[in-house]
């Protein structure tokens, strides 16, 4: 049996400083990974909607078919559409074979209910002042409906990240339709 003796059952002032040194350590790591996740979720959503509008351009020259993103700002949403307005399927998430609810394998992106962008908002999207964009079979951009064309002169979506101040801008060029990323 081991005598001990009550006086020595206390921590030495340098066992304190190093337990006080590896919290500080790891909560300089730790904060600022959880305070940035709504920067973080911010630039998920700016490169998912850049590739969006990437892959309708795309879309629509390969088969030769206008393809449509239309915005919804106070849904928080976004969906890529055929020339009839029927939302098309994504082709990353297929649906499986079998499968009744095609629902969630639509190309619709909705921030307030995806929770790796709940912290973001579409603040506006503005296409010559139309919530929809659309690309025609040579991947020329235009702006509103697709049956009443209008070559798009100014187009652009702001992206948001809450609690924070960064926002971003994505602007689309007339005629090229190239995808630039400004953020503010």
């Amino acid at each position: 049996m081991i005598n001990v003796d009550k006086k020595n059952q206390a921590f030495t002032l340098v066992e304190m400083l190093v337990v006080l040194m590896i919290l500080g350590i790891a909560a300089a790591v730790i904060v600022p990974m959880l305070s940035g996740n709504s920067q973080m979720q911010l630039t998920t959503a700016t490169s998912q909607l850049a590739s969006a509008l990437m892959y309708a351009q795309t879309l629509a020259i390969a088969t030769q078919q206008p393809v449509q993103i239309v915005f919804d700002t106070d849904a928080q949403t976004y969906e890529i559409q055929d020339q009839n307005g029927v939302t098309l399927y994504d082709p990353i998430n297929k649906m499986p074979s079998g499968t009744a609810d095609p629902t969630p394998y639509l190309y619709r992106v909705d921030f307030s209910s995806d929770p790796d962008m709940k912290l973001v908002n579409i603040d506006s999207a503005g296409f010559d002042s139309q919530n929809s964009l659309w690309f025609d079979r040579l991947g020329s951009p235009y702006a509103g409906d697709i049956a009443s064309p209008m070559p798009l002169n100014v187009g652009s979506v702001t992206l948001s990240a809450q609690n924070s101040q960064s926002t971003v801008t994505i602007s689309i060029e007339p005629i090229s339709g190239k995808v630039t990323i400004t953020e503010n």
